[in-house]
């Protein structure tokens, strides 16, 4: 489908949007970087502003989040016609990115808590081998049990007790 096309535009920009965004998830890196390309660097109106911040904000291509946001922004910030329908869809699109973003930041605190626990836990396996290989180098020390006596026997036959009368 061609959205280029302003007959196509004017139907409904909103719903257009949305099976342009659709059909972004049908396509693989090279293709969205591709449309990305086609693009350009100016976005003129707000249906392009949009059409725009999908594709900068997409995650499996290369992102550009605080362009696209902006451009969203500017969206909302509009007074245009299309703006205005085009405000809820704008607003969707800014919150799934500052989501995303958030969740980008959490994923790289949690490898990098990650990574350093790695760490960590080397250094506890090289002290602890180190521990054990002292352990082997040291000459084996007598069984503390087999220095004692054996313990006296018990008598077998006991003698008979006398009971007092």
């Amino acid at each position: 489908m061609c959205i280029e096309h302003e007959a196509v535009r004017a139907v409904d920009p909103g719903r257009i949007l949305i099976i342009y965004y659709r059909m972004l998830e049908d396509l693989d890196a090279d293709e969205l970087r591709a449309a990305q390309s086609a693009l350009g660097e100016t976005a003129d109106g707000p249906f392009e502003q949009v059409r725009h911040a999908m594709l900068l904000g997409h995650p499996r291509a290369p992102t550009d989040p605080s362009r696209a946001h902006a451009l969203l922004q500017s969206v909302l910030a509009s007074q245009d016609d299309e703006a205005r329908e085009l405000r809820a869809l704008a607003v969707l699109l800014s919150n799934e990115l500052l989501a995303r973003e958030r969740l980008r930041s959490q994923n790289q605190r949690v490898g990098a808590r990650l990574a350093a626990s790695e760490r960590e836990r080397l250094q506890l396996q090289q002290k602890l081998d180190a521990v054990t290989e002292i352990e082997r180098s040291l000459p084996s020390r007598p069984d503390p049990d087999a220095a004692l006596p054996d313990p006296p026997a018990a008598p077998t036959n006991p003698a008979p007790r006398s009971t007092p009368q």
